[in-house]
Formats: structure tokens, sequence, C-alpha cells
């Protein structure tokens, strides 16, 4: 279709870069519409990949209109509306299609004045549910590899907040560890990450660790003990793929640290029931009373009150 050809559209939809790109502008706009908010990165590549299957390019795209149960054809061309270089088209004519079912989607040639990206634009948009057109054009036509580039320099993510306290964990996203957390830092390449957990990252250079924040909760495939990919915010309102092997986890927090009474005594939680920790004496006799509960909650209630605290420096991660 002009200079653009199928099989390179295709392969931009299957690009694991332009899925991140996607992710990362999806991700952005979660905040504000409800129905992108639940999209994972492994959704994304799903319906993207599906999407380069089905695919096609037409010559013209005329559609008709029957009327049920006896198919009586009702198509009407509108003559008071016409598309410049369409003006003597008397069927009624569209520059694309796709079924309730997603398993035809067309493409016509548009008029000279209409992009090519912008309708593949469209057609992404309505295969994620999106209820607007996704801003996502520029990224069909950059090279390879570019799209997460072209995706900071357009501002496409839009989802930094405006007040953060100077202090708190934002912050420091994205700047070198200090040399107290380097001491901190653990290789588990195969353990679960959890939203909102702080880890250190390097970049395929071989750069200095820096500190990153996970975007959402991800784990390895079920069954698989294999290296993954996922998204760290490197910076505040820039997230990027990172494969886990290049990703660091800090060590916990000691139980005997003077900050586990202020966790238990001093919850800002008031209403949820006490958490116990399970402690050991010399001769090995452990609490019988301790409290079952759910490793994800502690660890993100933790985080939060080291936040409150101010604890710039001291981050927890739950093995």
């Amino acid at each position: 279709m002009g200079s653009v050809s199928l099989v390179t559209i295709k392969q931009k939809l299957s690009s694991k870069s332009l899925h991140s790109a996607v992710w990362t502008v999806v991700n952005s706009m979660g905040s504000y519409i409800p129905a992108l908010k639940s999209f994972s990165l492994e959704a994304i590549e799903s319906l993207l990949n599906s999407t380069a299957k089905k695919l096609q390019f037409v010559k013209y795209l005329k559609t008709r209109f029957l009327l049920l149960p006896n198919l009586i054809d009702v198509t009407r061309a509108a003559k008071d509306f016409t598309i410049p270089e369409w003006e003597n088209e008397s069927s009624h004519q569209t520059l694309y299609y796709m079924n309730q079912s997603r398993s035809c989607i067309l493409i016509a040639e548009p008029p000279t004045y209409i992009s090519l990206f912008d309708l593949i634009s469209i057609i992404v948009s309505q295969v994620l549910g999106s209820p607007i057109i996704l801003p996502i054009g520029s990224l069909f036509d950059c090279p390879e590899g570019y799209e997460i580039a072209v995706v900071n320099v357009l501002k496409l993510c839009s989802d930094k907040k405006e007040v953060e306290p100077m202090n708190g964990i934002s912050n420091i996203v994205g700047k070198e560890l200090l040399p107290q957390d380097a001491r901190l830092v653990q290789f588990h390449p195969l353990r679960p990450f959890y939203s909102g957990e702080i880890v250190a990252w390097r970049s395929q250079h071989g750069e200095k660790l820096k500190y990153g924040r996970v975007s959402e909760d991800v784990r390895p495939p079920a069954g698989q003990a294999a290296l993954y990919r996922f998204n760290i915010e490197v910076a505040p309102g820039v997230t990027q793929a990172f494969l886990s092997s290049q990703v660091f986890s800090f060590k916990s927090v000691s139980a005997s640290s003077p900050l586990k009474e202020t966790l238990v005594h001093d919850s800002p939680i008031s209403n949820r029931s006490r958490v116990e920790f399970p402690e050991s004496s010399g001769r090995g006799e452990t609490n019988s009373q301790v409290q079952r509960f759910d490793f994800f909650y502690l660890e993100k209630y933790l985080i939060d009150v080291l936040y409150a605290l101010n604890f710039s420096h001291l981050f927890l991660s739950c093995k």
C-alpha cells in the first residue's frame, strides 16, 4: 500500500519493542480510561500478535447493509457527504473493517491525505477496547527498537503525578544506587516481583545500577523456571521493559531491626487486626499463636510505612 508493505506492518505489530511502547502508553492512560486499566504486557502482546496474523490490505472496501431476516439490501450512500478522491463512488465505501469476533481485519487503500499508520492506530485501539483513538500512529513509522524513544520524545505518557513528596520514592527513581543500598542487592531472576516494589536495574551497556520501580505484579510463566520480561519505571513517568536477569532486588530488613516495633505497634491502619511476626528463641521455641498473613499484602504494607517514615534508603521485598 504505497511504500508500506503488509509484511512490514505485520512484523511491526509482532515486535517486542512495539508491544512495550504500546503497553507504556496504555498503562499511562489507565488512570483516566477504566477500559485500559487492567491490561498486562502479556495481554498486549497476545492481542497485537493476533492482529498481525489477521490483518489484510485491500484496494477498495465497500459495504452493504442487509435487513434481517430476509436480507433486504438497505444500503444508502450519503449524498451530502463525500470523501475527496471518492466523489464518483455511488456505493458505501469505507477505510477499514473489523468484525465483532476480530477474525477479519481489513484496511483499504486510503486517500493520499490520510495516513495508513493512523488507520492502523484506529484498528489497534478498537482491538484493545479503547473508547478513544490511541496516539500511537508514529510508533508504526519509526525504526524497530526506537518506539520507547518516540514515546518519551512525544511525551505520550502523561501519567506523571503533579504532587509528589520531594523526599519520597519517586525522587530517587532513575538515580544511581547509594553505597549503603548497593550492599543489599541480591540476584534472583526467577522470583516474582510486585507492583510498587523498589528494585535496582542495569542497562545492556553495563552502566551502574540505578533505582527503579516495578509497574505491575509479575511472575515467571506457570510451571516454568525461565527468565521473563516485565516493565520497570526507570524515571518518573517513564517505563522500560527488562529481562528479569537485568533486575536486582534488595535483601529484606532484619527482623531484629528497630523498625520491627514501629511497624507492628504504630501501624497507620488502625482498623486491621494486628500482624504477629514469628520469633524463635535460642532454645528453638516458637510462638504458636502466630497469625497467618498474606505475604503480598505484608510487603505492600511495609513499603507504605517506609514511604511514610521517609526512609529513602531502606526497601523491603518479600521472598
